[in-house]
């Protein structure tokens, strides 16, 4: 895949044009909205985009780059805030899609394409780190080499506060998530700080390989 650039303006081109950038990695492939100049140009209704659709143009970067480490890169990305740049990080297979929904999200102001596309990247993370024990299979729950997926996976444990048990096998992981002690005392001294993360272990049955006890 060649670099490319869209324009979303007739000609002439200048700085004001509104564009989207097409810029190939190794790993990945930058989808760059950038309206800067335009906004510039037209005043404060052009430089705005509905917040709607800067959520869900966040909502997708975020799950695209999930896919992006869970296939194995380890790098990290950068982007800039606001709504005169829009930058996504996509998985080669989804770059038409995801210039589809900026186009949109430009020039309609609609950001269903963007929603659309996240839920079709989105990685079923909660089930895969939901209380007991579990195993996740190659080529049926993952297609990344087991190794991998289970480094990917520790670190989603990691960022929800949870300790994960866990060894990879050739044809697959098994895991056992289990909140930490540091953020069990957390939840218990902070309840309010996490009413938009439910606590699913108080209650739940602790699977311990071959026998299961109250948690």
């Amino acid at each position: 895949m060649a670099e490319d650039v869209i324009f979303l303006d007739p000609p002439p081109y200048s700085w004001r044009t509104r564009k989207i950038s097409i810029r190939p990695a190794r790993w990945y492939v930058v989808v760059e909205l950038d309206r800067d100049g335009y906004a510039d140009t037209h005043g404060a209704e052009a430089a705005v985009l509905p917040a709607g659709v800067v959520e869900a143009a966040d909502r997708l970067r975020s799950a695209a780059m999930d896919r992006i480490y869970v296939d194995g890169y380890t790098g990290n990305f950068s982007w800039g805030s606001g709504d005169r740049t829009i930058t996504l990080f996509m998985p080669f297979p989804y770059v038409d899609d995801a210039v589809s929904a900026l186009r949109a999200a430009e020039e309609a102001r609609d950001g269903s394409k963007l929603d659309s596309l996240a839920t079709q990247l989105a990685l079923p993370i909660d089930d895969w780190l939901s209380p007991g024990e579990r195993q996740l299979r190659r080529g049926v729950d993952f297609d990344a080499r087991p190794h991998t997926f289970l480094r990917f996976l520790r670190a989603k444990a990691h960022q929800q506060g949870l300790r994960l048990n866990g060894r990879a096998t050739p044809s697959g992981v098994w895991i056992r998530p289990q909140l930490s002690r540091i953020e069990q005392l957390s939840r218990a001294a902070f309840p309010e700080e996490y009413v938009d993360r439910p606590d699913r272990w108080s209650m739940a049955m602790t699977v311990v390989f071959g026998s299961t006890r109250a948690a």
